[in-house]
């Protein structure tokens, strides 16, 4: 008794440490919101592989301000209940005016059944909290609480519709129009309370600033008092209780000419979303989209996806299932583990015991020793609990050679992450590089870092930076670069002069300029970090020539052969048959070839008889690092991931561009 009492004790600790800490993560989410002028627009419909079952939508990155996916942006459809939203707003600000109080009494008369069954009618009064209307508003979508809600507001309902639609003006909300409080279909179609994805997305940022509403539609259920009785309200919003972790909440809605909607938010690894889903049919196939929509869009700037708490997760995930393939070297670094996982089944018509224990692996007893059966009897529909092993992958401690983002850590990234590399020359000297040709642009694709293709491009993220005249390192998909700018081949030095403004510190200031904090001390001779608004401080940016990516095209004449085209091309055989995709040693008279000129390749003295070479390898659909290696004289997994500052080889996608290192 004395250890049961115990555990519960521990157990209610940790669960109001978890709820403060859950309450503090959402205050700092609501804090940081804010509610742009304008926002940047981007369509990108891999986020949205299903939005042909979408009458309207969009996706918003909070962090970027950009809409980076969208499908009638500014047309205005029915939002049924998703009206609800305003109504609660209108609502909190009458709170935080001091107009009102949460802890206000609300009193109406209703006309209900005396009983379930009886068909007279009786008038009864009822008796809520402001606070506990405005749940029962949001998270159980009741109608009649949303209408009495608006006349204790608005005095009457007229007065707060036209205070909805006032708003909606102020808010910037041009396609919005309310006819009433609930969302209800009006008697003309052209009267129902319509609104964009663009006007919902402006009312959620608005309803997000608000931490007690964000709190409500982010409950799964709540207990409220109606006539001093508790009564427990659950969420019309499923995707709240499936994923509590990262569901922030927002408002569903449904009418016929509405069909499915919803307002969602998430926030995964500190990149919150709002997602606006309209004119869906069914409710499970609007969470399905908005599901997805989600996990694309996070699987593509490297975060977790939804129920992914662990940050390996969607690696292993995607190694176990076949998506990503290791090579032999790779595979030693992970080990096969099996752990138990407890599924729920949902027993169909003619389902017996027999059937479901062999369907999964278990025997009859074991069954009914999960689900406490006494008997073999089961019915349609009941749900039963099945132990299952799941198959998964493990990092291996034993491995040495760096820290794998498949390891444990926290700052594990399910997307291998490249690391900045400082290969730019120190300020003040100079240093020869081969001239380019021409100014070269590069397209930025998904997972690309602006240290990525420095590394790529043989040059600095401060000459990116400069060259693409930019403010910080962020780039976004899509995007064309600057890689090469210029014809001279040594480095040079451009002197500014920067005023210092309030709130600005070095390393504010460095990052502005892609210099480093001990540049700025040095140059300016400042013995400490401190400096004052309206200080002059001497900024140096260093500009440097790039290597060029040329190539050309060789038909293949009769009689020639690889070895041939080898020397007569100044490169290897293996690397005529990696850029043609050639597996044997054949090659056909007509055939084109592609051939890299030598300029392509940046040398840099090594030693006194030796030299470097480097050359780009994009890589192919199912290539791995051990495939690429095996393509290269001299190259291995290690040098390859050493060279591009990859922890690990799963992140490859077909386009990536790859520095592959030789030595002659």
């Amino acid at each position: 008794m004395g250890r049961t009492a115990l555990w519960l004790f521990c157990a209610a600790i940790c669960m109001v440490i978890s709820a403060q800490a859950n309450a503090q993560k959402l205050a700092s989410i609501c804090k940081n919101v804010h509610c742009p002028e304008s926002f940047t627009v981007s369509n990108n419909p891999a986020i949205c592989p299903r939005a042909n079952e979408v009458r309207a939508g969009l996706l918003y990155d909070i962090n970027r301000n950009e809409i980076v996916f969208h499908k009638n942006l500014s047309n205005a459809y029915p939002i049924a209940s998703v009206t609800k939203m305003m109504v609660a707003l209108i609502t909190a600000e009458q709170v935080e005016s001091g107009k009102l109080s949460w802890t206000d009494e609300v009193k109406f008369r209703m006309r209900v059944r005396k009983s379930r069954r009886s068909r007279t009618y009786v008038t009864r009064w009822y008796s809520y909290t402001l606070k506990d209307l405005t749940k029962s508003t949001l998270i159980a979508s009741n109608n009649t609480s949303a209408r009495e809600l608006a006349k204790f507001v608005g005095g009457t309902q007229d007065t707060f519709i036209a205070m909805m639609n006032k708003r909606a003006k102020e808010l910037g909300m041009t396609s919005t129009q309310y006819s009433n409080p609930s969302g209800l279909p009006e008697k003309r179609s052209s009267d129902d309370n319509m609104a964009s994805p663009e006007d919902l997305l402006k009312l959620t940022l608005h309803f997000m600033q608000h931490e007690e509403l964000m709190e409500i539609t982010g409950m799964h259920y709540s207990d409220i008092k109606v006539n001093g009785r508790t009564s427990r309200l659950v969420n019309t919003n499923k995707l709240v209780s499936e994923h509590q972790i990262e569901f922030l909440g927002l408002k569903t809605g449904y009418i016929n000419r509405a069909r499915h909607c919803l307002v969602a938010a998430a926030n995964v690894d500190s990149t919150v979303v709002v997602a606006v889903v309209l004119g869906v049919q069914g409710s499970a196939t609007r969470n399905a989209i908005i599901q997805e929509m989600m996990n694309n869009y996070y699987y593509e700037i490297g975060n977790c996806r939804l129920g992914e708490h662990d940050r390996n997760a969607a690696f292993v995930r995607a190694v176990s299932n076949g998506q990503i393939k290791l090579s032999e070297e790779e595979r030693n670094d992970y080990k096969t583990v099996y752990k138990g996982a407890k599924t729920v089944y949902k027993v169909r018509r003619g389902d017996n015991l027999s059937m479901i224990a062999q369907r999964h692996g278990c025997s009859v007893s074991q069954l009914k020793r999960w689900n406490r059966l006494r008997s073999t009897r089961i019915y349609a529909g009941q749900r039963l609990y099945v132990n299952t092993l799941v198959k998964s992958l493990e990092f291996n401690p034993g491995w040495q050679e760096g820290e794998s983002i498949a390891s444990n850590t926290k700052s594990a990234s399910p997307v291998a992450a490249i690391a900045p590399v400082k290969s730019t020359p120190p300020v003040g000297k100079s240093s020869s590089v081969i001239s380019p040709k021409s100014t070269i642009k590069h397209r930025v694709e998904s997972g690309e870092t602006l240290s990525h293709l420095a590394t790529i491009y043989g040059c600095s993220v401060r000459q990116i930076m400069n060259w693409n005249d930019l403010n910080s390192t962020k780039i976004r998909m899509g995007q064309q670069l600057i890689v090469s700018a210029g014809s001279k081949n040594t480095v040079t030095e451009k002197e500014q002069t920067h005023i210092v403004r309030s709130g600005e510190n070095l390393t504010s200031i460095s990052k502005k300029y892609g210099v480093s904090v001990a540049e700025l001390k040095d140059k300016n001779n400042l013995s400490s970090s401190i400096i004052k608004v309206g200080q002059k401080l001497s900024i140096v940016r260093t500009f440097a020539g790039e290597v060029p990516v040329s190539k050309k095209f060789h038909t293949v004449r009769s009689g020639e052969t690889l070895s041939q085209l080898a020397e007569t091309y100044k490169c290897s055989i293996d690397q005529i048959k990696s850029w043609n995709n050639i597996s044997g040693s054949r090659i056909n008279v007509g055939q084109r070839l592609t051939i890299y000129n030598p300029g392509v390749l940046a040398s840099t003295k090594i030693g006194a008889n030796s030299q470097k070479q480097y050359l780009i390898y994009e890589v192919r659909s199912g290539d791995t690092l051990w495939d690429i290696s095996k393509k290269f004289d001299g190259s291995s997994v290690n040098d390859i991931k050493k060279l591009n500052n990859i922890r690990n080889g799963r992140s490859l996608k077909p386009g990536m561009k790859l520095k592959i290192e030789q030595t002659s």
